[in-house]
């Protein structure tokens, strides 16, 4: 305020110097406020603004595409020959973080041990870049439900995380498409009536 001297400062929190802040990390930002009476003699204040970084969100910067895919069911063609599918699908997703120095690593909401997570048809993993592997599982009851052409969606949910624990997540989606099962005889034996 030029009666009072009072001053405002408001940091910019959109510029990428101040979103490249690590946790902690410390700046200095200095200014010069200067007083002048009638005749023209000044004075000068040097103002110093001690600015403290946090850590910031990853983002998520892979597109839709690349967190979806397609595999088709192992069956039989009319002509009886056996049809292998397409039993399998991968991608890769990315993330960045405008801290300097975040560490990024994603996995899968639920994994077990291995690392691996079951869906309704078939299984996915990531690794800690982002490369992941969706395989369609034939042997379960639900794939071998599906009837020809019929299409389901196996959802997963990805998620990046910096070595703070801020994360950002991204589902995975599958497109389960069914083909035609051979037809299974049972036969059953009877005791003859005499």
């Amino acid at each position: 305020d030029p009666t009072t001297g009072e001053w405002t400062y408001s940091l910019a929190n959109s510029d990428p110097n101040t979103q490249a802040l690590d946790l902690d990390d410390s700046v200095f930002e200095t200014f010069t406020a200067r007083v002048t009476d009638d005749n023209g003699a000044y004075s000068d204040q040097q103002i110093t603004v001690h600015i403290t970084g946090a850590n910031d969100t990853p983002v998520v910067t892979s597109s839709t595409e690349a967190a979806a895919g397609s595999v088709i069911e192992a069956g039989s063609l009319d002509n009886g020959d056996v049809d292998p599918g397409s039993p399998s699908i991968t991608g890769s997703l990315a993330a960045a973080d405008v801290d300097t120095d975040a560490t990024l690593t994603w996995s899968m909401d639920g994994a077990d041990s291995n690392g691996d997570i079951h869906g309704i048809y078939g299984s996915i993993s990531i690794t800690p870049d982002g490369n992941w592997t969706y395989s369609l599982d034939n042997s379960l009851p639900a794939t071998q439900q599906l009837e020809e052409g019929v299409s389901q969606t196996d959802s997963f949910t990805a998620r990046v995380r910096d070595e703070l624990g801020a994360y950002a997540i991204q589902v995975i989606n599958v497109l389960v498409t069914g083909t035609n099962d051979v037809v299974t005889l049972s036969t059953e034996q009877f005791d003859p009536v005499l």
